[in-house]
């Protein structure tokens, strides 16, 4: 995504454009994969290749299912580098019966990537820094906020730089990670939380706020169907709610220096960064530099991600290049970012020759 400084305005990487763009190429690199598995287990079985196939992590006799090789028995510790054709792509794409717009863009960071020398946000050690963290809150973030904690105990923890109150919870500035999470500890908080259960039925709860906004598609008349349908079936579908998980939880790493700021992250989208950080620290966003770092894994949750503006906020007040980045049960419960559990109720209608002629969606 580039650097604010230097880069235009290109808008945010969202709609998996990453995957349309690279996506064949890993396809390909697996079909390739599976096919060397497949004619080294030819020798390993003594069978004919036409009558192997892959099957759940191993090589099988198709016409026998116990005769079967692991995948794991088939290395011989040797690095392999294969060449993709680089038609691979539209040769998919006809056997898959849709487009493929070849866009000439190479994963450059290929071999960095599988070799782990590929560095993110929180592989950086940017000279003397500090360590910030976010308490957890108790509850649902948007529902909760902290009444009290005891600050003066959190900044006497050796170690400890900064300690206060942020919005709806409060952060820890420290010269280490351990300093940090004993400096959270200590400020022992009291949190105001709602008075409702922690665990509920989630139909009971979603079916009691429904409320009919509007719909989405009405064709025919479905209940005059329905009524006059040979057989009827109603069923109803539940989802849980839903959270992205990037293996690479949101992070940034903020740097002041004379009244500007410089920001690392990991972000879909460097341009919304500094707004939301001119905002925090009440300087010019001309004063904010957003340098992107690649980013392991986002799905939507880092184009709008708030750790960057959070990171130059405890870095703004303590002075010090501070590194931000989420745990893991942080990025679930701190950032509370999730897709609505839903209950779906379907009625359909049958004729007596077997076909569909009414159904109902809510």
């Amino acid at each position: 995504m580039g650097d604010t400084a230097s880069c235009p305005d290109d808008g945010p990487t969202e709609g998996s454009s990453a995957t349309r763009i690279v996506g064949w190429g890993h396809w390909k690199a697996c079909e390739m994969i599976r096919a060397d598995l497949v004619l080294r287990a030819v020798t390993v079985l003594d069978l004919p290749v036409k009558r192997l196939s892959y099957r759940l992590g191993g090589i099988e006799d198709r016409t026998d299912p116990t005769v079967r090789v692991e995948i794991g028995q088939l290395g011989d510790g040797s690095l392999r580098v294969g060449s993709v054709d680089p038609h691979a792509g539209a040769k998919l794409a006809k056997q898959l019966r849709t487009t493929y717009v070849d866009r000439g863009t190479p994963n450059v960071n290929a071999e960095a990537i599988v070799t782990g020398a590929l560095q993110y946000t929180g592989d950086l050690f940017p000279g003397e820094y500090a360590y910030g963290a976010f308490l957890l809150p108790e509850f649902y973030r948007p529902l909760t906020r902290i009444e009290a904690a005891d600050f003066e105990a959190a900044v006497r923890v050796p170690g400890v730089l900064d300690a206060r109150k942020a919005g709806r919870t409060a952060f820890v500035v420290g010269e280490s990670f351990t300093a940090v999470q004993r400096g959270l500890d200590a400020l022992d908080a009291r949190w105001k939380i709602p008075d409702r259960p922690r665990e509920f039925d989630n139909e009971a709860e979603i079916r009691s706020g429904a409320v009919l906004e509007k719909s989405i598609e009405d064709s025919g008349d479905p209940e005059a169907g329905l009524a006059k349908s040979a057989h009827t079936v109603t069923e109803t579908y539940t989802t849980q709610y839903a959270s992205q998980t990037p293996m690479e939880t949101e992070s940034a790493i903020a740097r002041v220096d004379e009244g500007k700021v410089t920001i690392w992250a990991s972000t879909q989208a460097p341009f919304k960064i500094p707004p939301r950080a001119a905002t925090r620290l009440k300087i010019a966003e001309e004063d904010i530099r957003v340098i992107s770092m690649p980013v392991g894994g986002g799905f939507g949750v880092k184009v709008d991600t708030p750790a960057p503006a959070e990171a130059a906020s405890m870095a703004w007040r303590t002075g010090r290049t501070v590194k931000h980045v989420y745990s893991r049960a942080f990025q679930f419960f701190g950032r509370g970012r999730f897709k609505e559990a839903t209950v779906i109720d379907i009625t359909s209608g049958v004729g007596a020759d077997g076909r569909l002629v009414a159904r109902t969606i809510d």
